[in-house]
């Protein structure tokens, strides 16, 4: 019988965890230029129109077989890749982060379907890729894996599972229509460091302000 355990919410990134992603992030895409295995665009920020809310995407992989939309996660100790929810450090259930990613993917596929008509059909995938080496993912995907939302316990794995997918897959998209699509959306979304820096700037601003209304 299961005992009933707390959800616990990932805490604001501090910036030693914008080092750490933005090490992952030039990692990948070093890897991703040497093999020439697609584009890489980085930091996005999606606006839904619909919902009217933004949605963070740590990296986007446009290859000629597909899209992969990638989350990393830097979380420590053991975790349990489990349907709906992760279970880490047997104590503590995560949402299971393919759900939210999914829906970026499906809000990106909507983009090139909207925009590029004419060009081919192609499968916008969700992987989440853990970063932080001293992580230990039960349940994690192998790289020649065939299923969908796979999850990889190391960058290198997630790099595997790129070169294994160009060897098994159909190329779809040629080099202009990658480039047309990552234009277009590195042109619609707002940099996610861009928006760190006005926050900072928005609090600065606030504290000076309080700060000036205590010396009346």
């Amino acid at each position: 019988m299961r005992t009933q355990s707390s959800t616990v919410h990932e805490p604001t990134p501090s910036y030693s965890l914008f080092d750490h992603e933005s090490k992952a992030i030039d990692s990948i895409r070093s890897r991703i230029a040497s093999h020439n295995l697609g584009a890489v665009l980085s930091n996005l920020n999606l606006h839904d129109d619909q919902s009217n809310r933004y949605f963070e995407v740590d990296l986007l992989v446009i290859t000629e077989y597909a899209v992969y939309v990638v989350e990393l996660k830097h979380w420590s100790g053991r975790i349990e890749v489990r349907p709906h929810s992760w279970l880490q450090n047997g104590s503590f259930f995560k949402r299971d982060p393919h759900i939210a990613n999914n829906f970026k993917a499906k809000l990106l596929r909507g983009m090139y379907e909207h925009r590029f008509p004419q060009f081919p059909p192609i499968y916008f995938e969700s992987v989440i890729t853990f970063t932080n080496p001293e992580t230990i993912v039960e349940g994690a995907s192998v790289g020649a894996t065939t299923d969908h939302n796979p999850t990889f316990a190391t960058i290198e794995r997630f790099i595997e599972y790129l070169r294994h997918q160009r060897k098994t897959k159909e190329p779809a998209l040629k080099q202009t229509q990658i480039h047309a699509f990552m234009d277009y959306v590195k042109n619609y979304s707002a940099p996610r460091d861009l928006r760190i820096l006005c926050s900072r700037a928005t609090r600065l601003l606030n504290v000076c302000t309080r700060a000036q209304s205590g010396q009346r």
